[in-house]
C-alpha cells in the first residue's frame, strides 16, 4: 500500500532551530547529485554531496575526514572518486564509454543530541514507529537521546544512452544500502522502480522506503519492504528522484541511546 506524507512538524521545528546541538542540515537527509546525470563521452561528470531538509540545503565540499568512502563503479569495476581538498562539488570523473556510472558515499559517525519530542517526530516521519514503541514500553518517551548516525548514499549516471548495463545494481557494502533491482533510466513517468534494502548484509524488513523529487520535495510517497527487504515504488513524473530509507537501532554504548543509518540513492527520470 503507497501512502503520501508530508513533512510538517519536523520541517518546523527543525527551521526555528529547535533542534538541540545540532545544525538544520544534520537533521532531515542527505543525498548525493549527479551534473549531469546524462553525459555524453568524454565528459567531466561533477558530484555533489548535499544535506538539507527534503531535498533543499547545504552543498559540502571534499573533506576526507567527513566520510569513509567517496568512490563509484562504471564497468571496468570500483574507483577511488577524484576531488580536491576543500572543492565543491566533492567529487568529479571524466566519462569515457557508454553505459551506467554509479558513485557512494559513506558518511564518517557523528553525534548529536536531540529533544524527546523532536525525536518521536523524526521517527514517526521515517516510519520508525518501532522505536517510539520501544520509548513508550521502557518509559523514556519522555527523554532527549543521545544518536549516533551516519550516511550511505548514492546517484547514477547514464553515460551516452548505454542503458544496457547493468551497473546500477552495484552494491558499495555500506552498512545501510538501497540498491534498484530495476534500471531507472529505462524506466518512464508511471513507472515502478523495484529497490532492495540491505542492513548489516541482511534483506531490512518492514522498513519504510520513501520517494521524493527534487522539483517538489515537500511530498514524499512510499512503502514498507517485504520480508527479503524489497519494495516497489511508484514513480509519477519525470524529474530527479531521490529513494531514501532509514534505520535505527538500540545503540551498545552507554553513552549513546540509539545508532541511525541513513541512505539513498538519485537518478533523474526521463518523460
Amino acid at each position: 500500500m503507497v501512502n503520501d506524507r508530508r513533512f510538517g512538524t519536523l520541517r518546523l521545528l527543525i527551521m526555528t532551530g529547535f533542534l538541540a546541538g545540532a545544525s538544520v542540515a544534520d537533521a532531515h537527509n542527505f543525498w548525493l547529485e549527479s551534473h549531469p546525470f546524462r553525459p555524453g563521452i568524454d565528459e567531466r561528470v561533477d558530484v555533489s554531496v548535499h544535506e538539507g531538509i527534503d531535498m533543499r540545503g547545504n552543498v559540502l565540499p571534499n573533506i576526507p575526514n567527513w566520510y569513509t568512502d567517496f568512490s563509484y563503479f562504471d564497468s571496468t569495476g570500483r574507483h577511488a572518486m577524484p576531488g580536491d581538498l576543500g572543492a565543491d562539488p566533492a567529487g568529479h570523473l571524466w566519462v569515457r564509454r557508454p553505459g551506467i556510472v554509479v558513485a557512494g558515499y559513506e558518511s564518517a559517525a557523528k553525534t548529536v543530541e536531540i529533544d524527546a519530542d523532536l525525536f518521536r517526530s523524526y521517527l514517526h516521519e521515517e516510519g520508525l514507529e518501532k522505536i517510539i514503541r520501544r520509548r513508550e514500553s521502557s518509559g523514556t518517551a519522555g527523554k532527549d537521546v543521545r544518536e549516533v548516525y551516519t550516511r550511505h548514499v548514492k546517484t547514477i549516471i547514464l553515460v551516452d544512452h548505454g542503458v544496457d548495463s547493468d551497473v546500477y545494481a552495484s552494491r558499495f557494502g555500506y552498512t545501510l544500502e538501497l540498491t534498484p533491482l530495476d534500471n531507472p533510466y529505462r524506466l518512464r513517468p508511471g513507472d515502478e522502480l523495484s529497490v532492495e534494502l540491505l542492513f548489516r548484509g541482511e534483506p531490512l524488513a518492514g522498513a519504510w522506503v520513501a520517494a521524493l523529487r527534487k522539483e517538489a520535495p515537500e511530498v514524499s510517497h512510499g512503502v514498507r519492504t517485504d520480508a527479503g527487504g524489497r519494495a516497489r515504488i511508484r514513480l509519477p513524473v519525470a524529474g530527479t528522484w531521490q529513494i531514501k530509507a532509514v534505520e535505527s537501532v538500540p545503540s551498545p554504548s552507554e553513552s549513546v541511546d540509539y545508532e541511525s543509518f541513513w541512505a539513498s540513492v538519485t537518478f533523474e527520470l526521463a518523460e
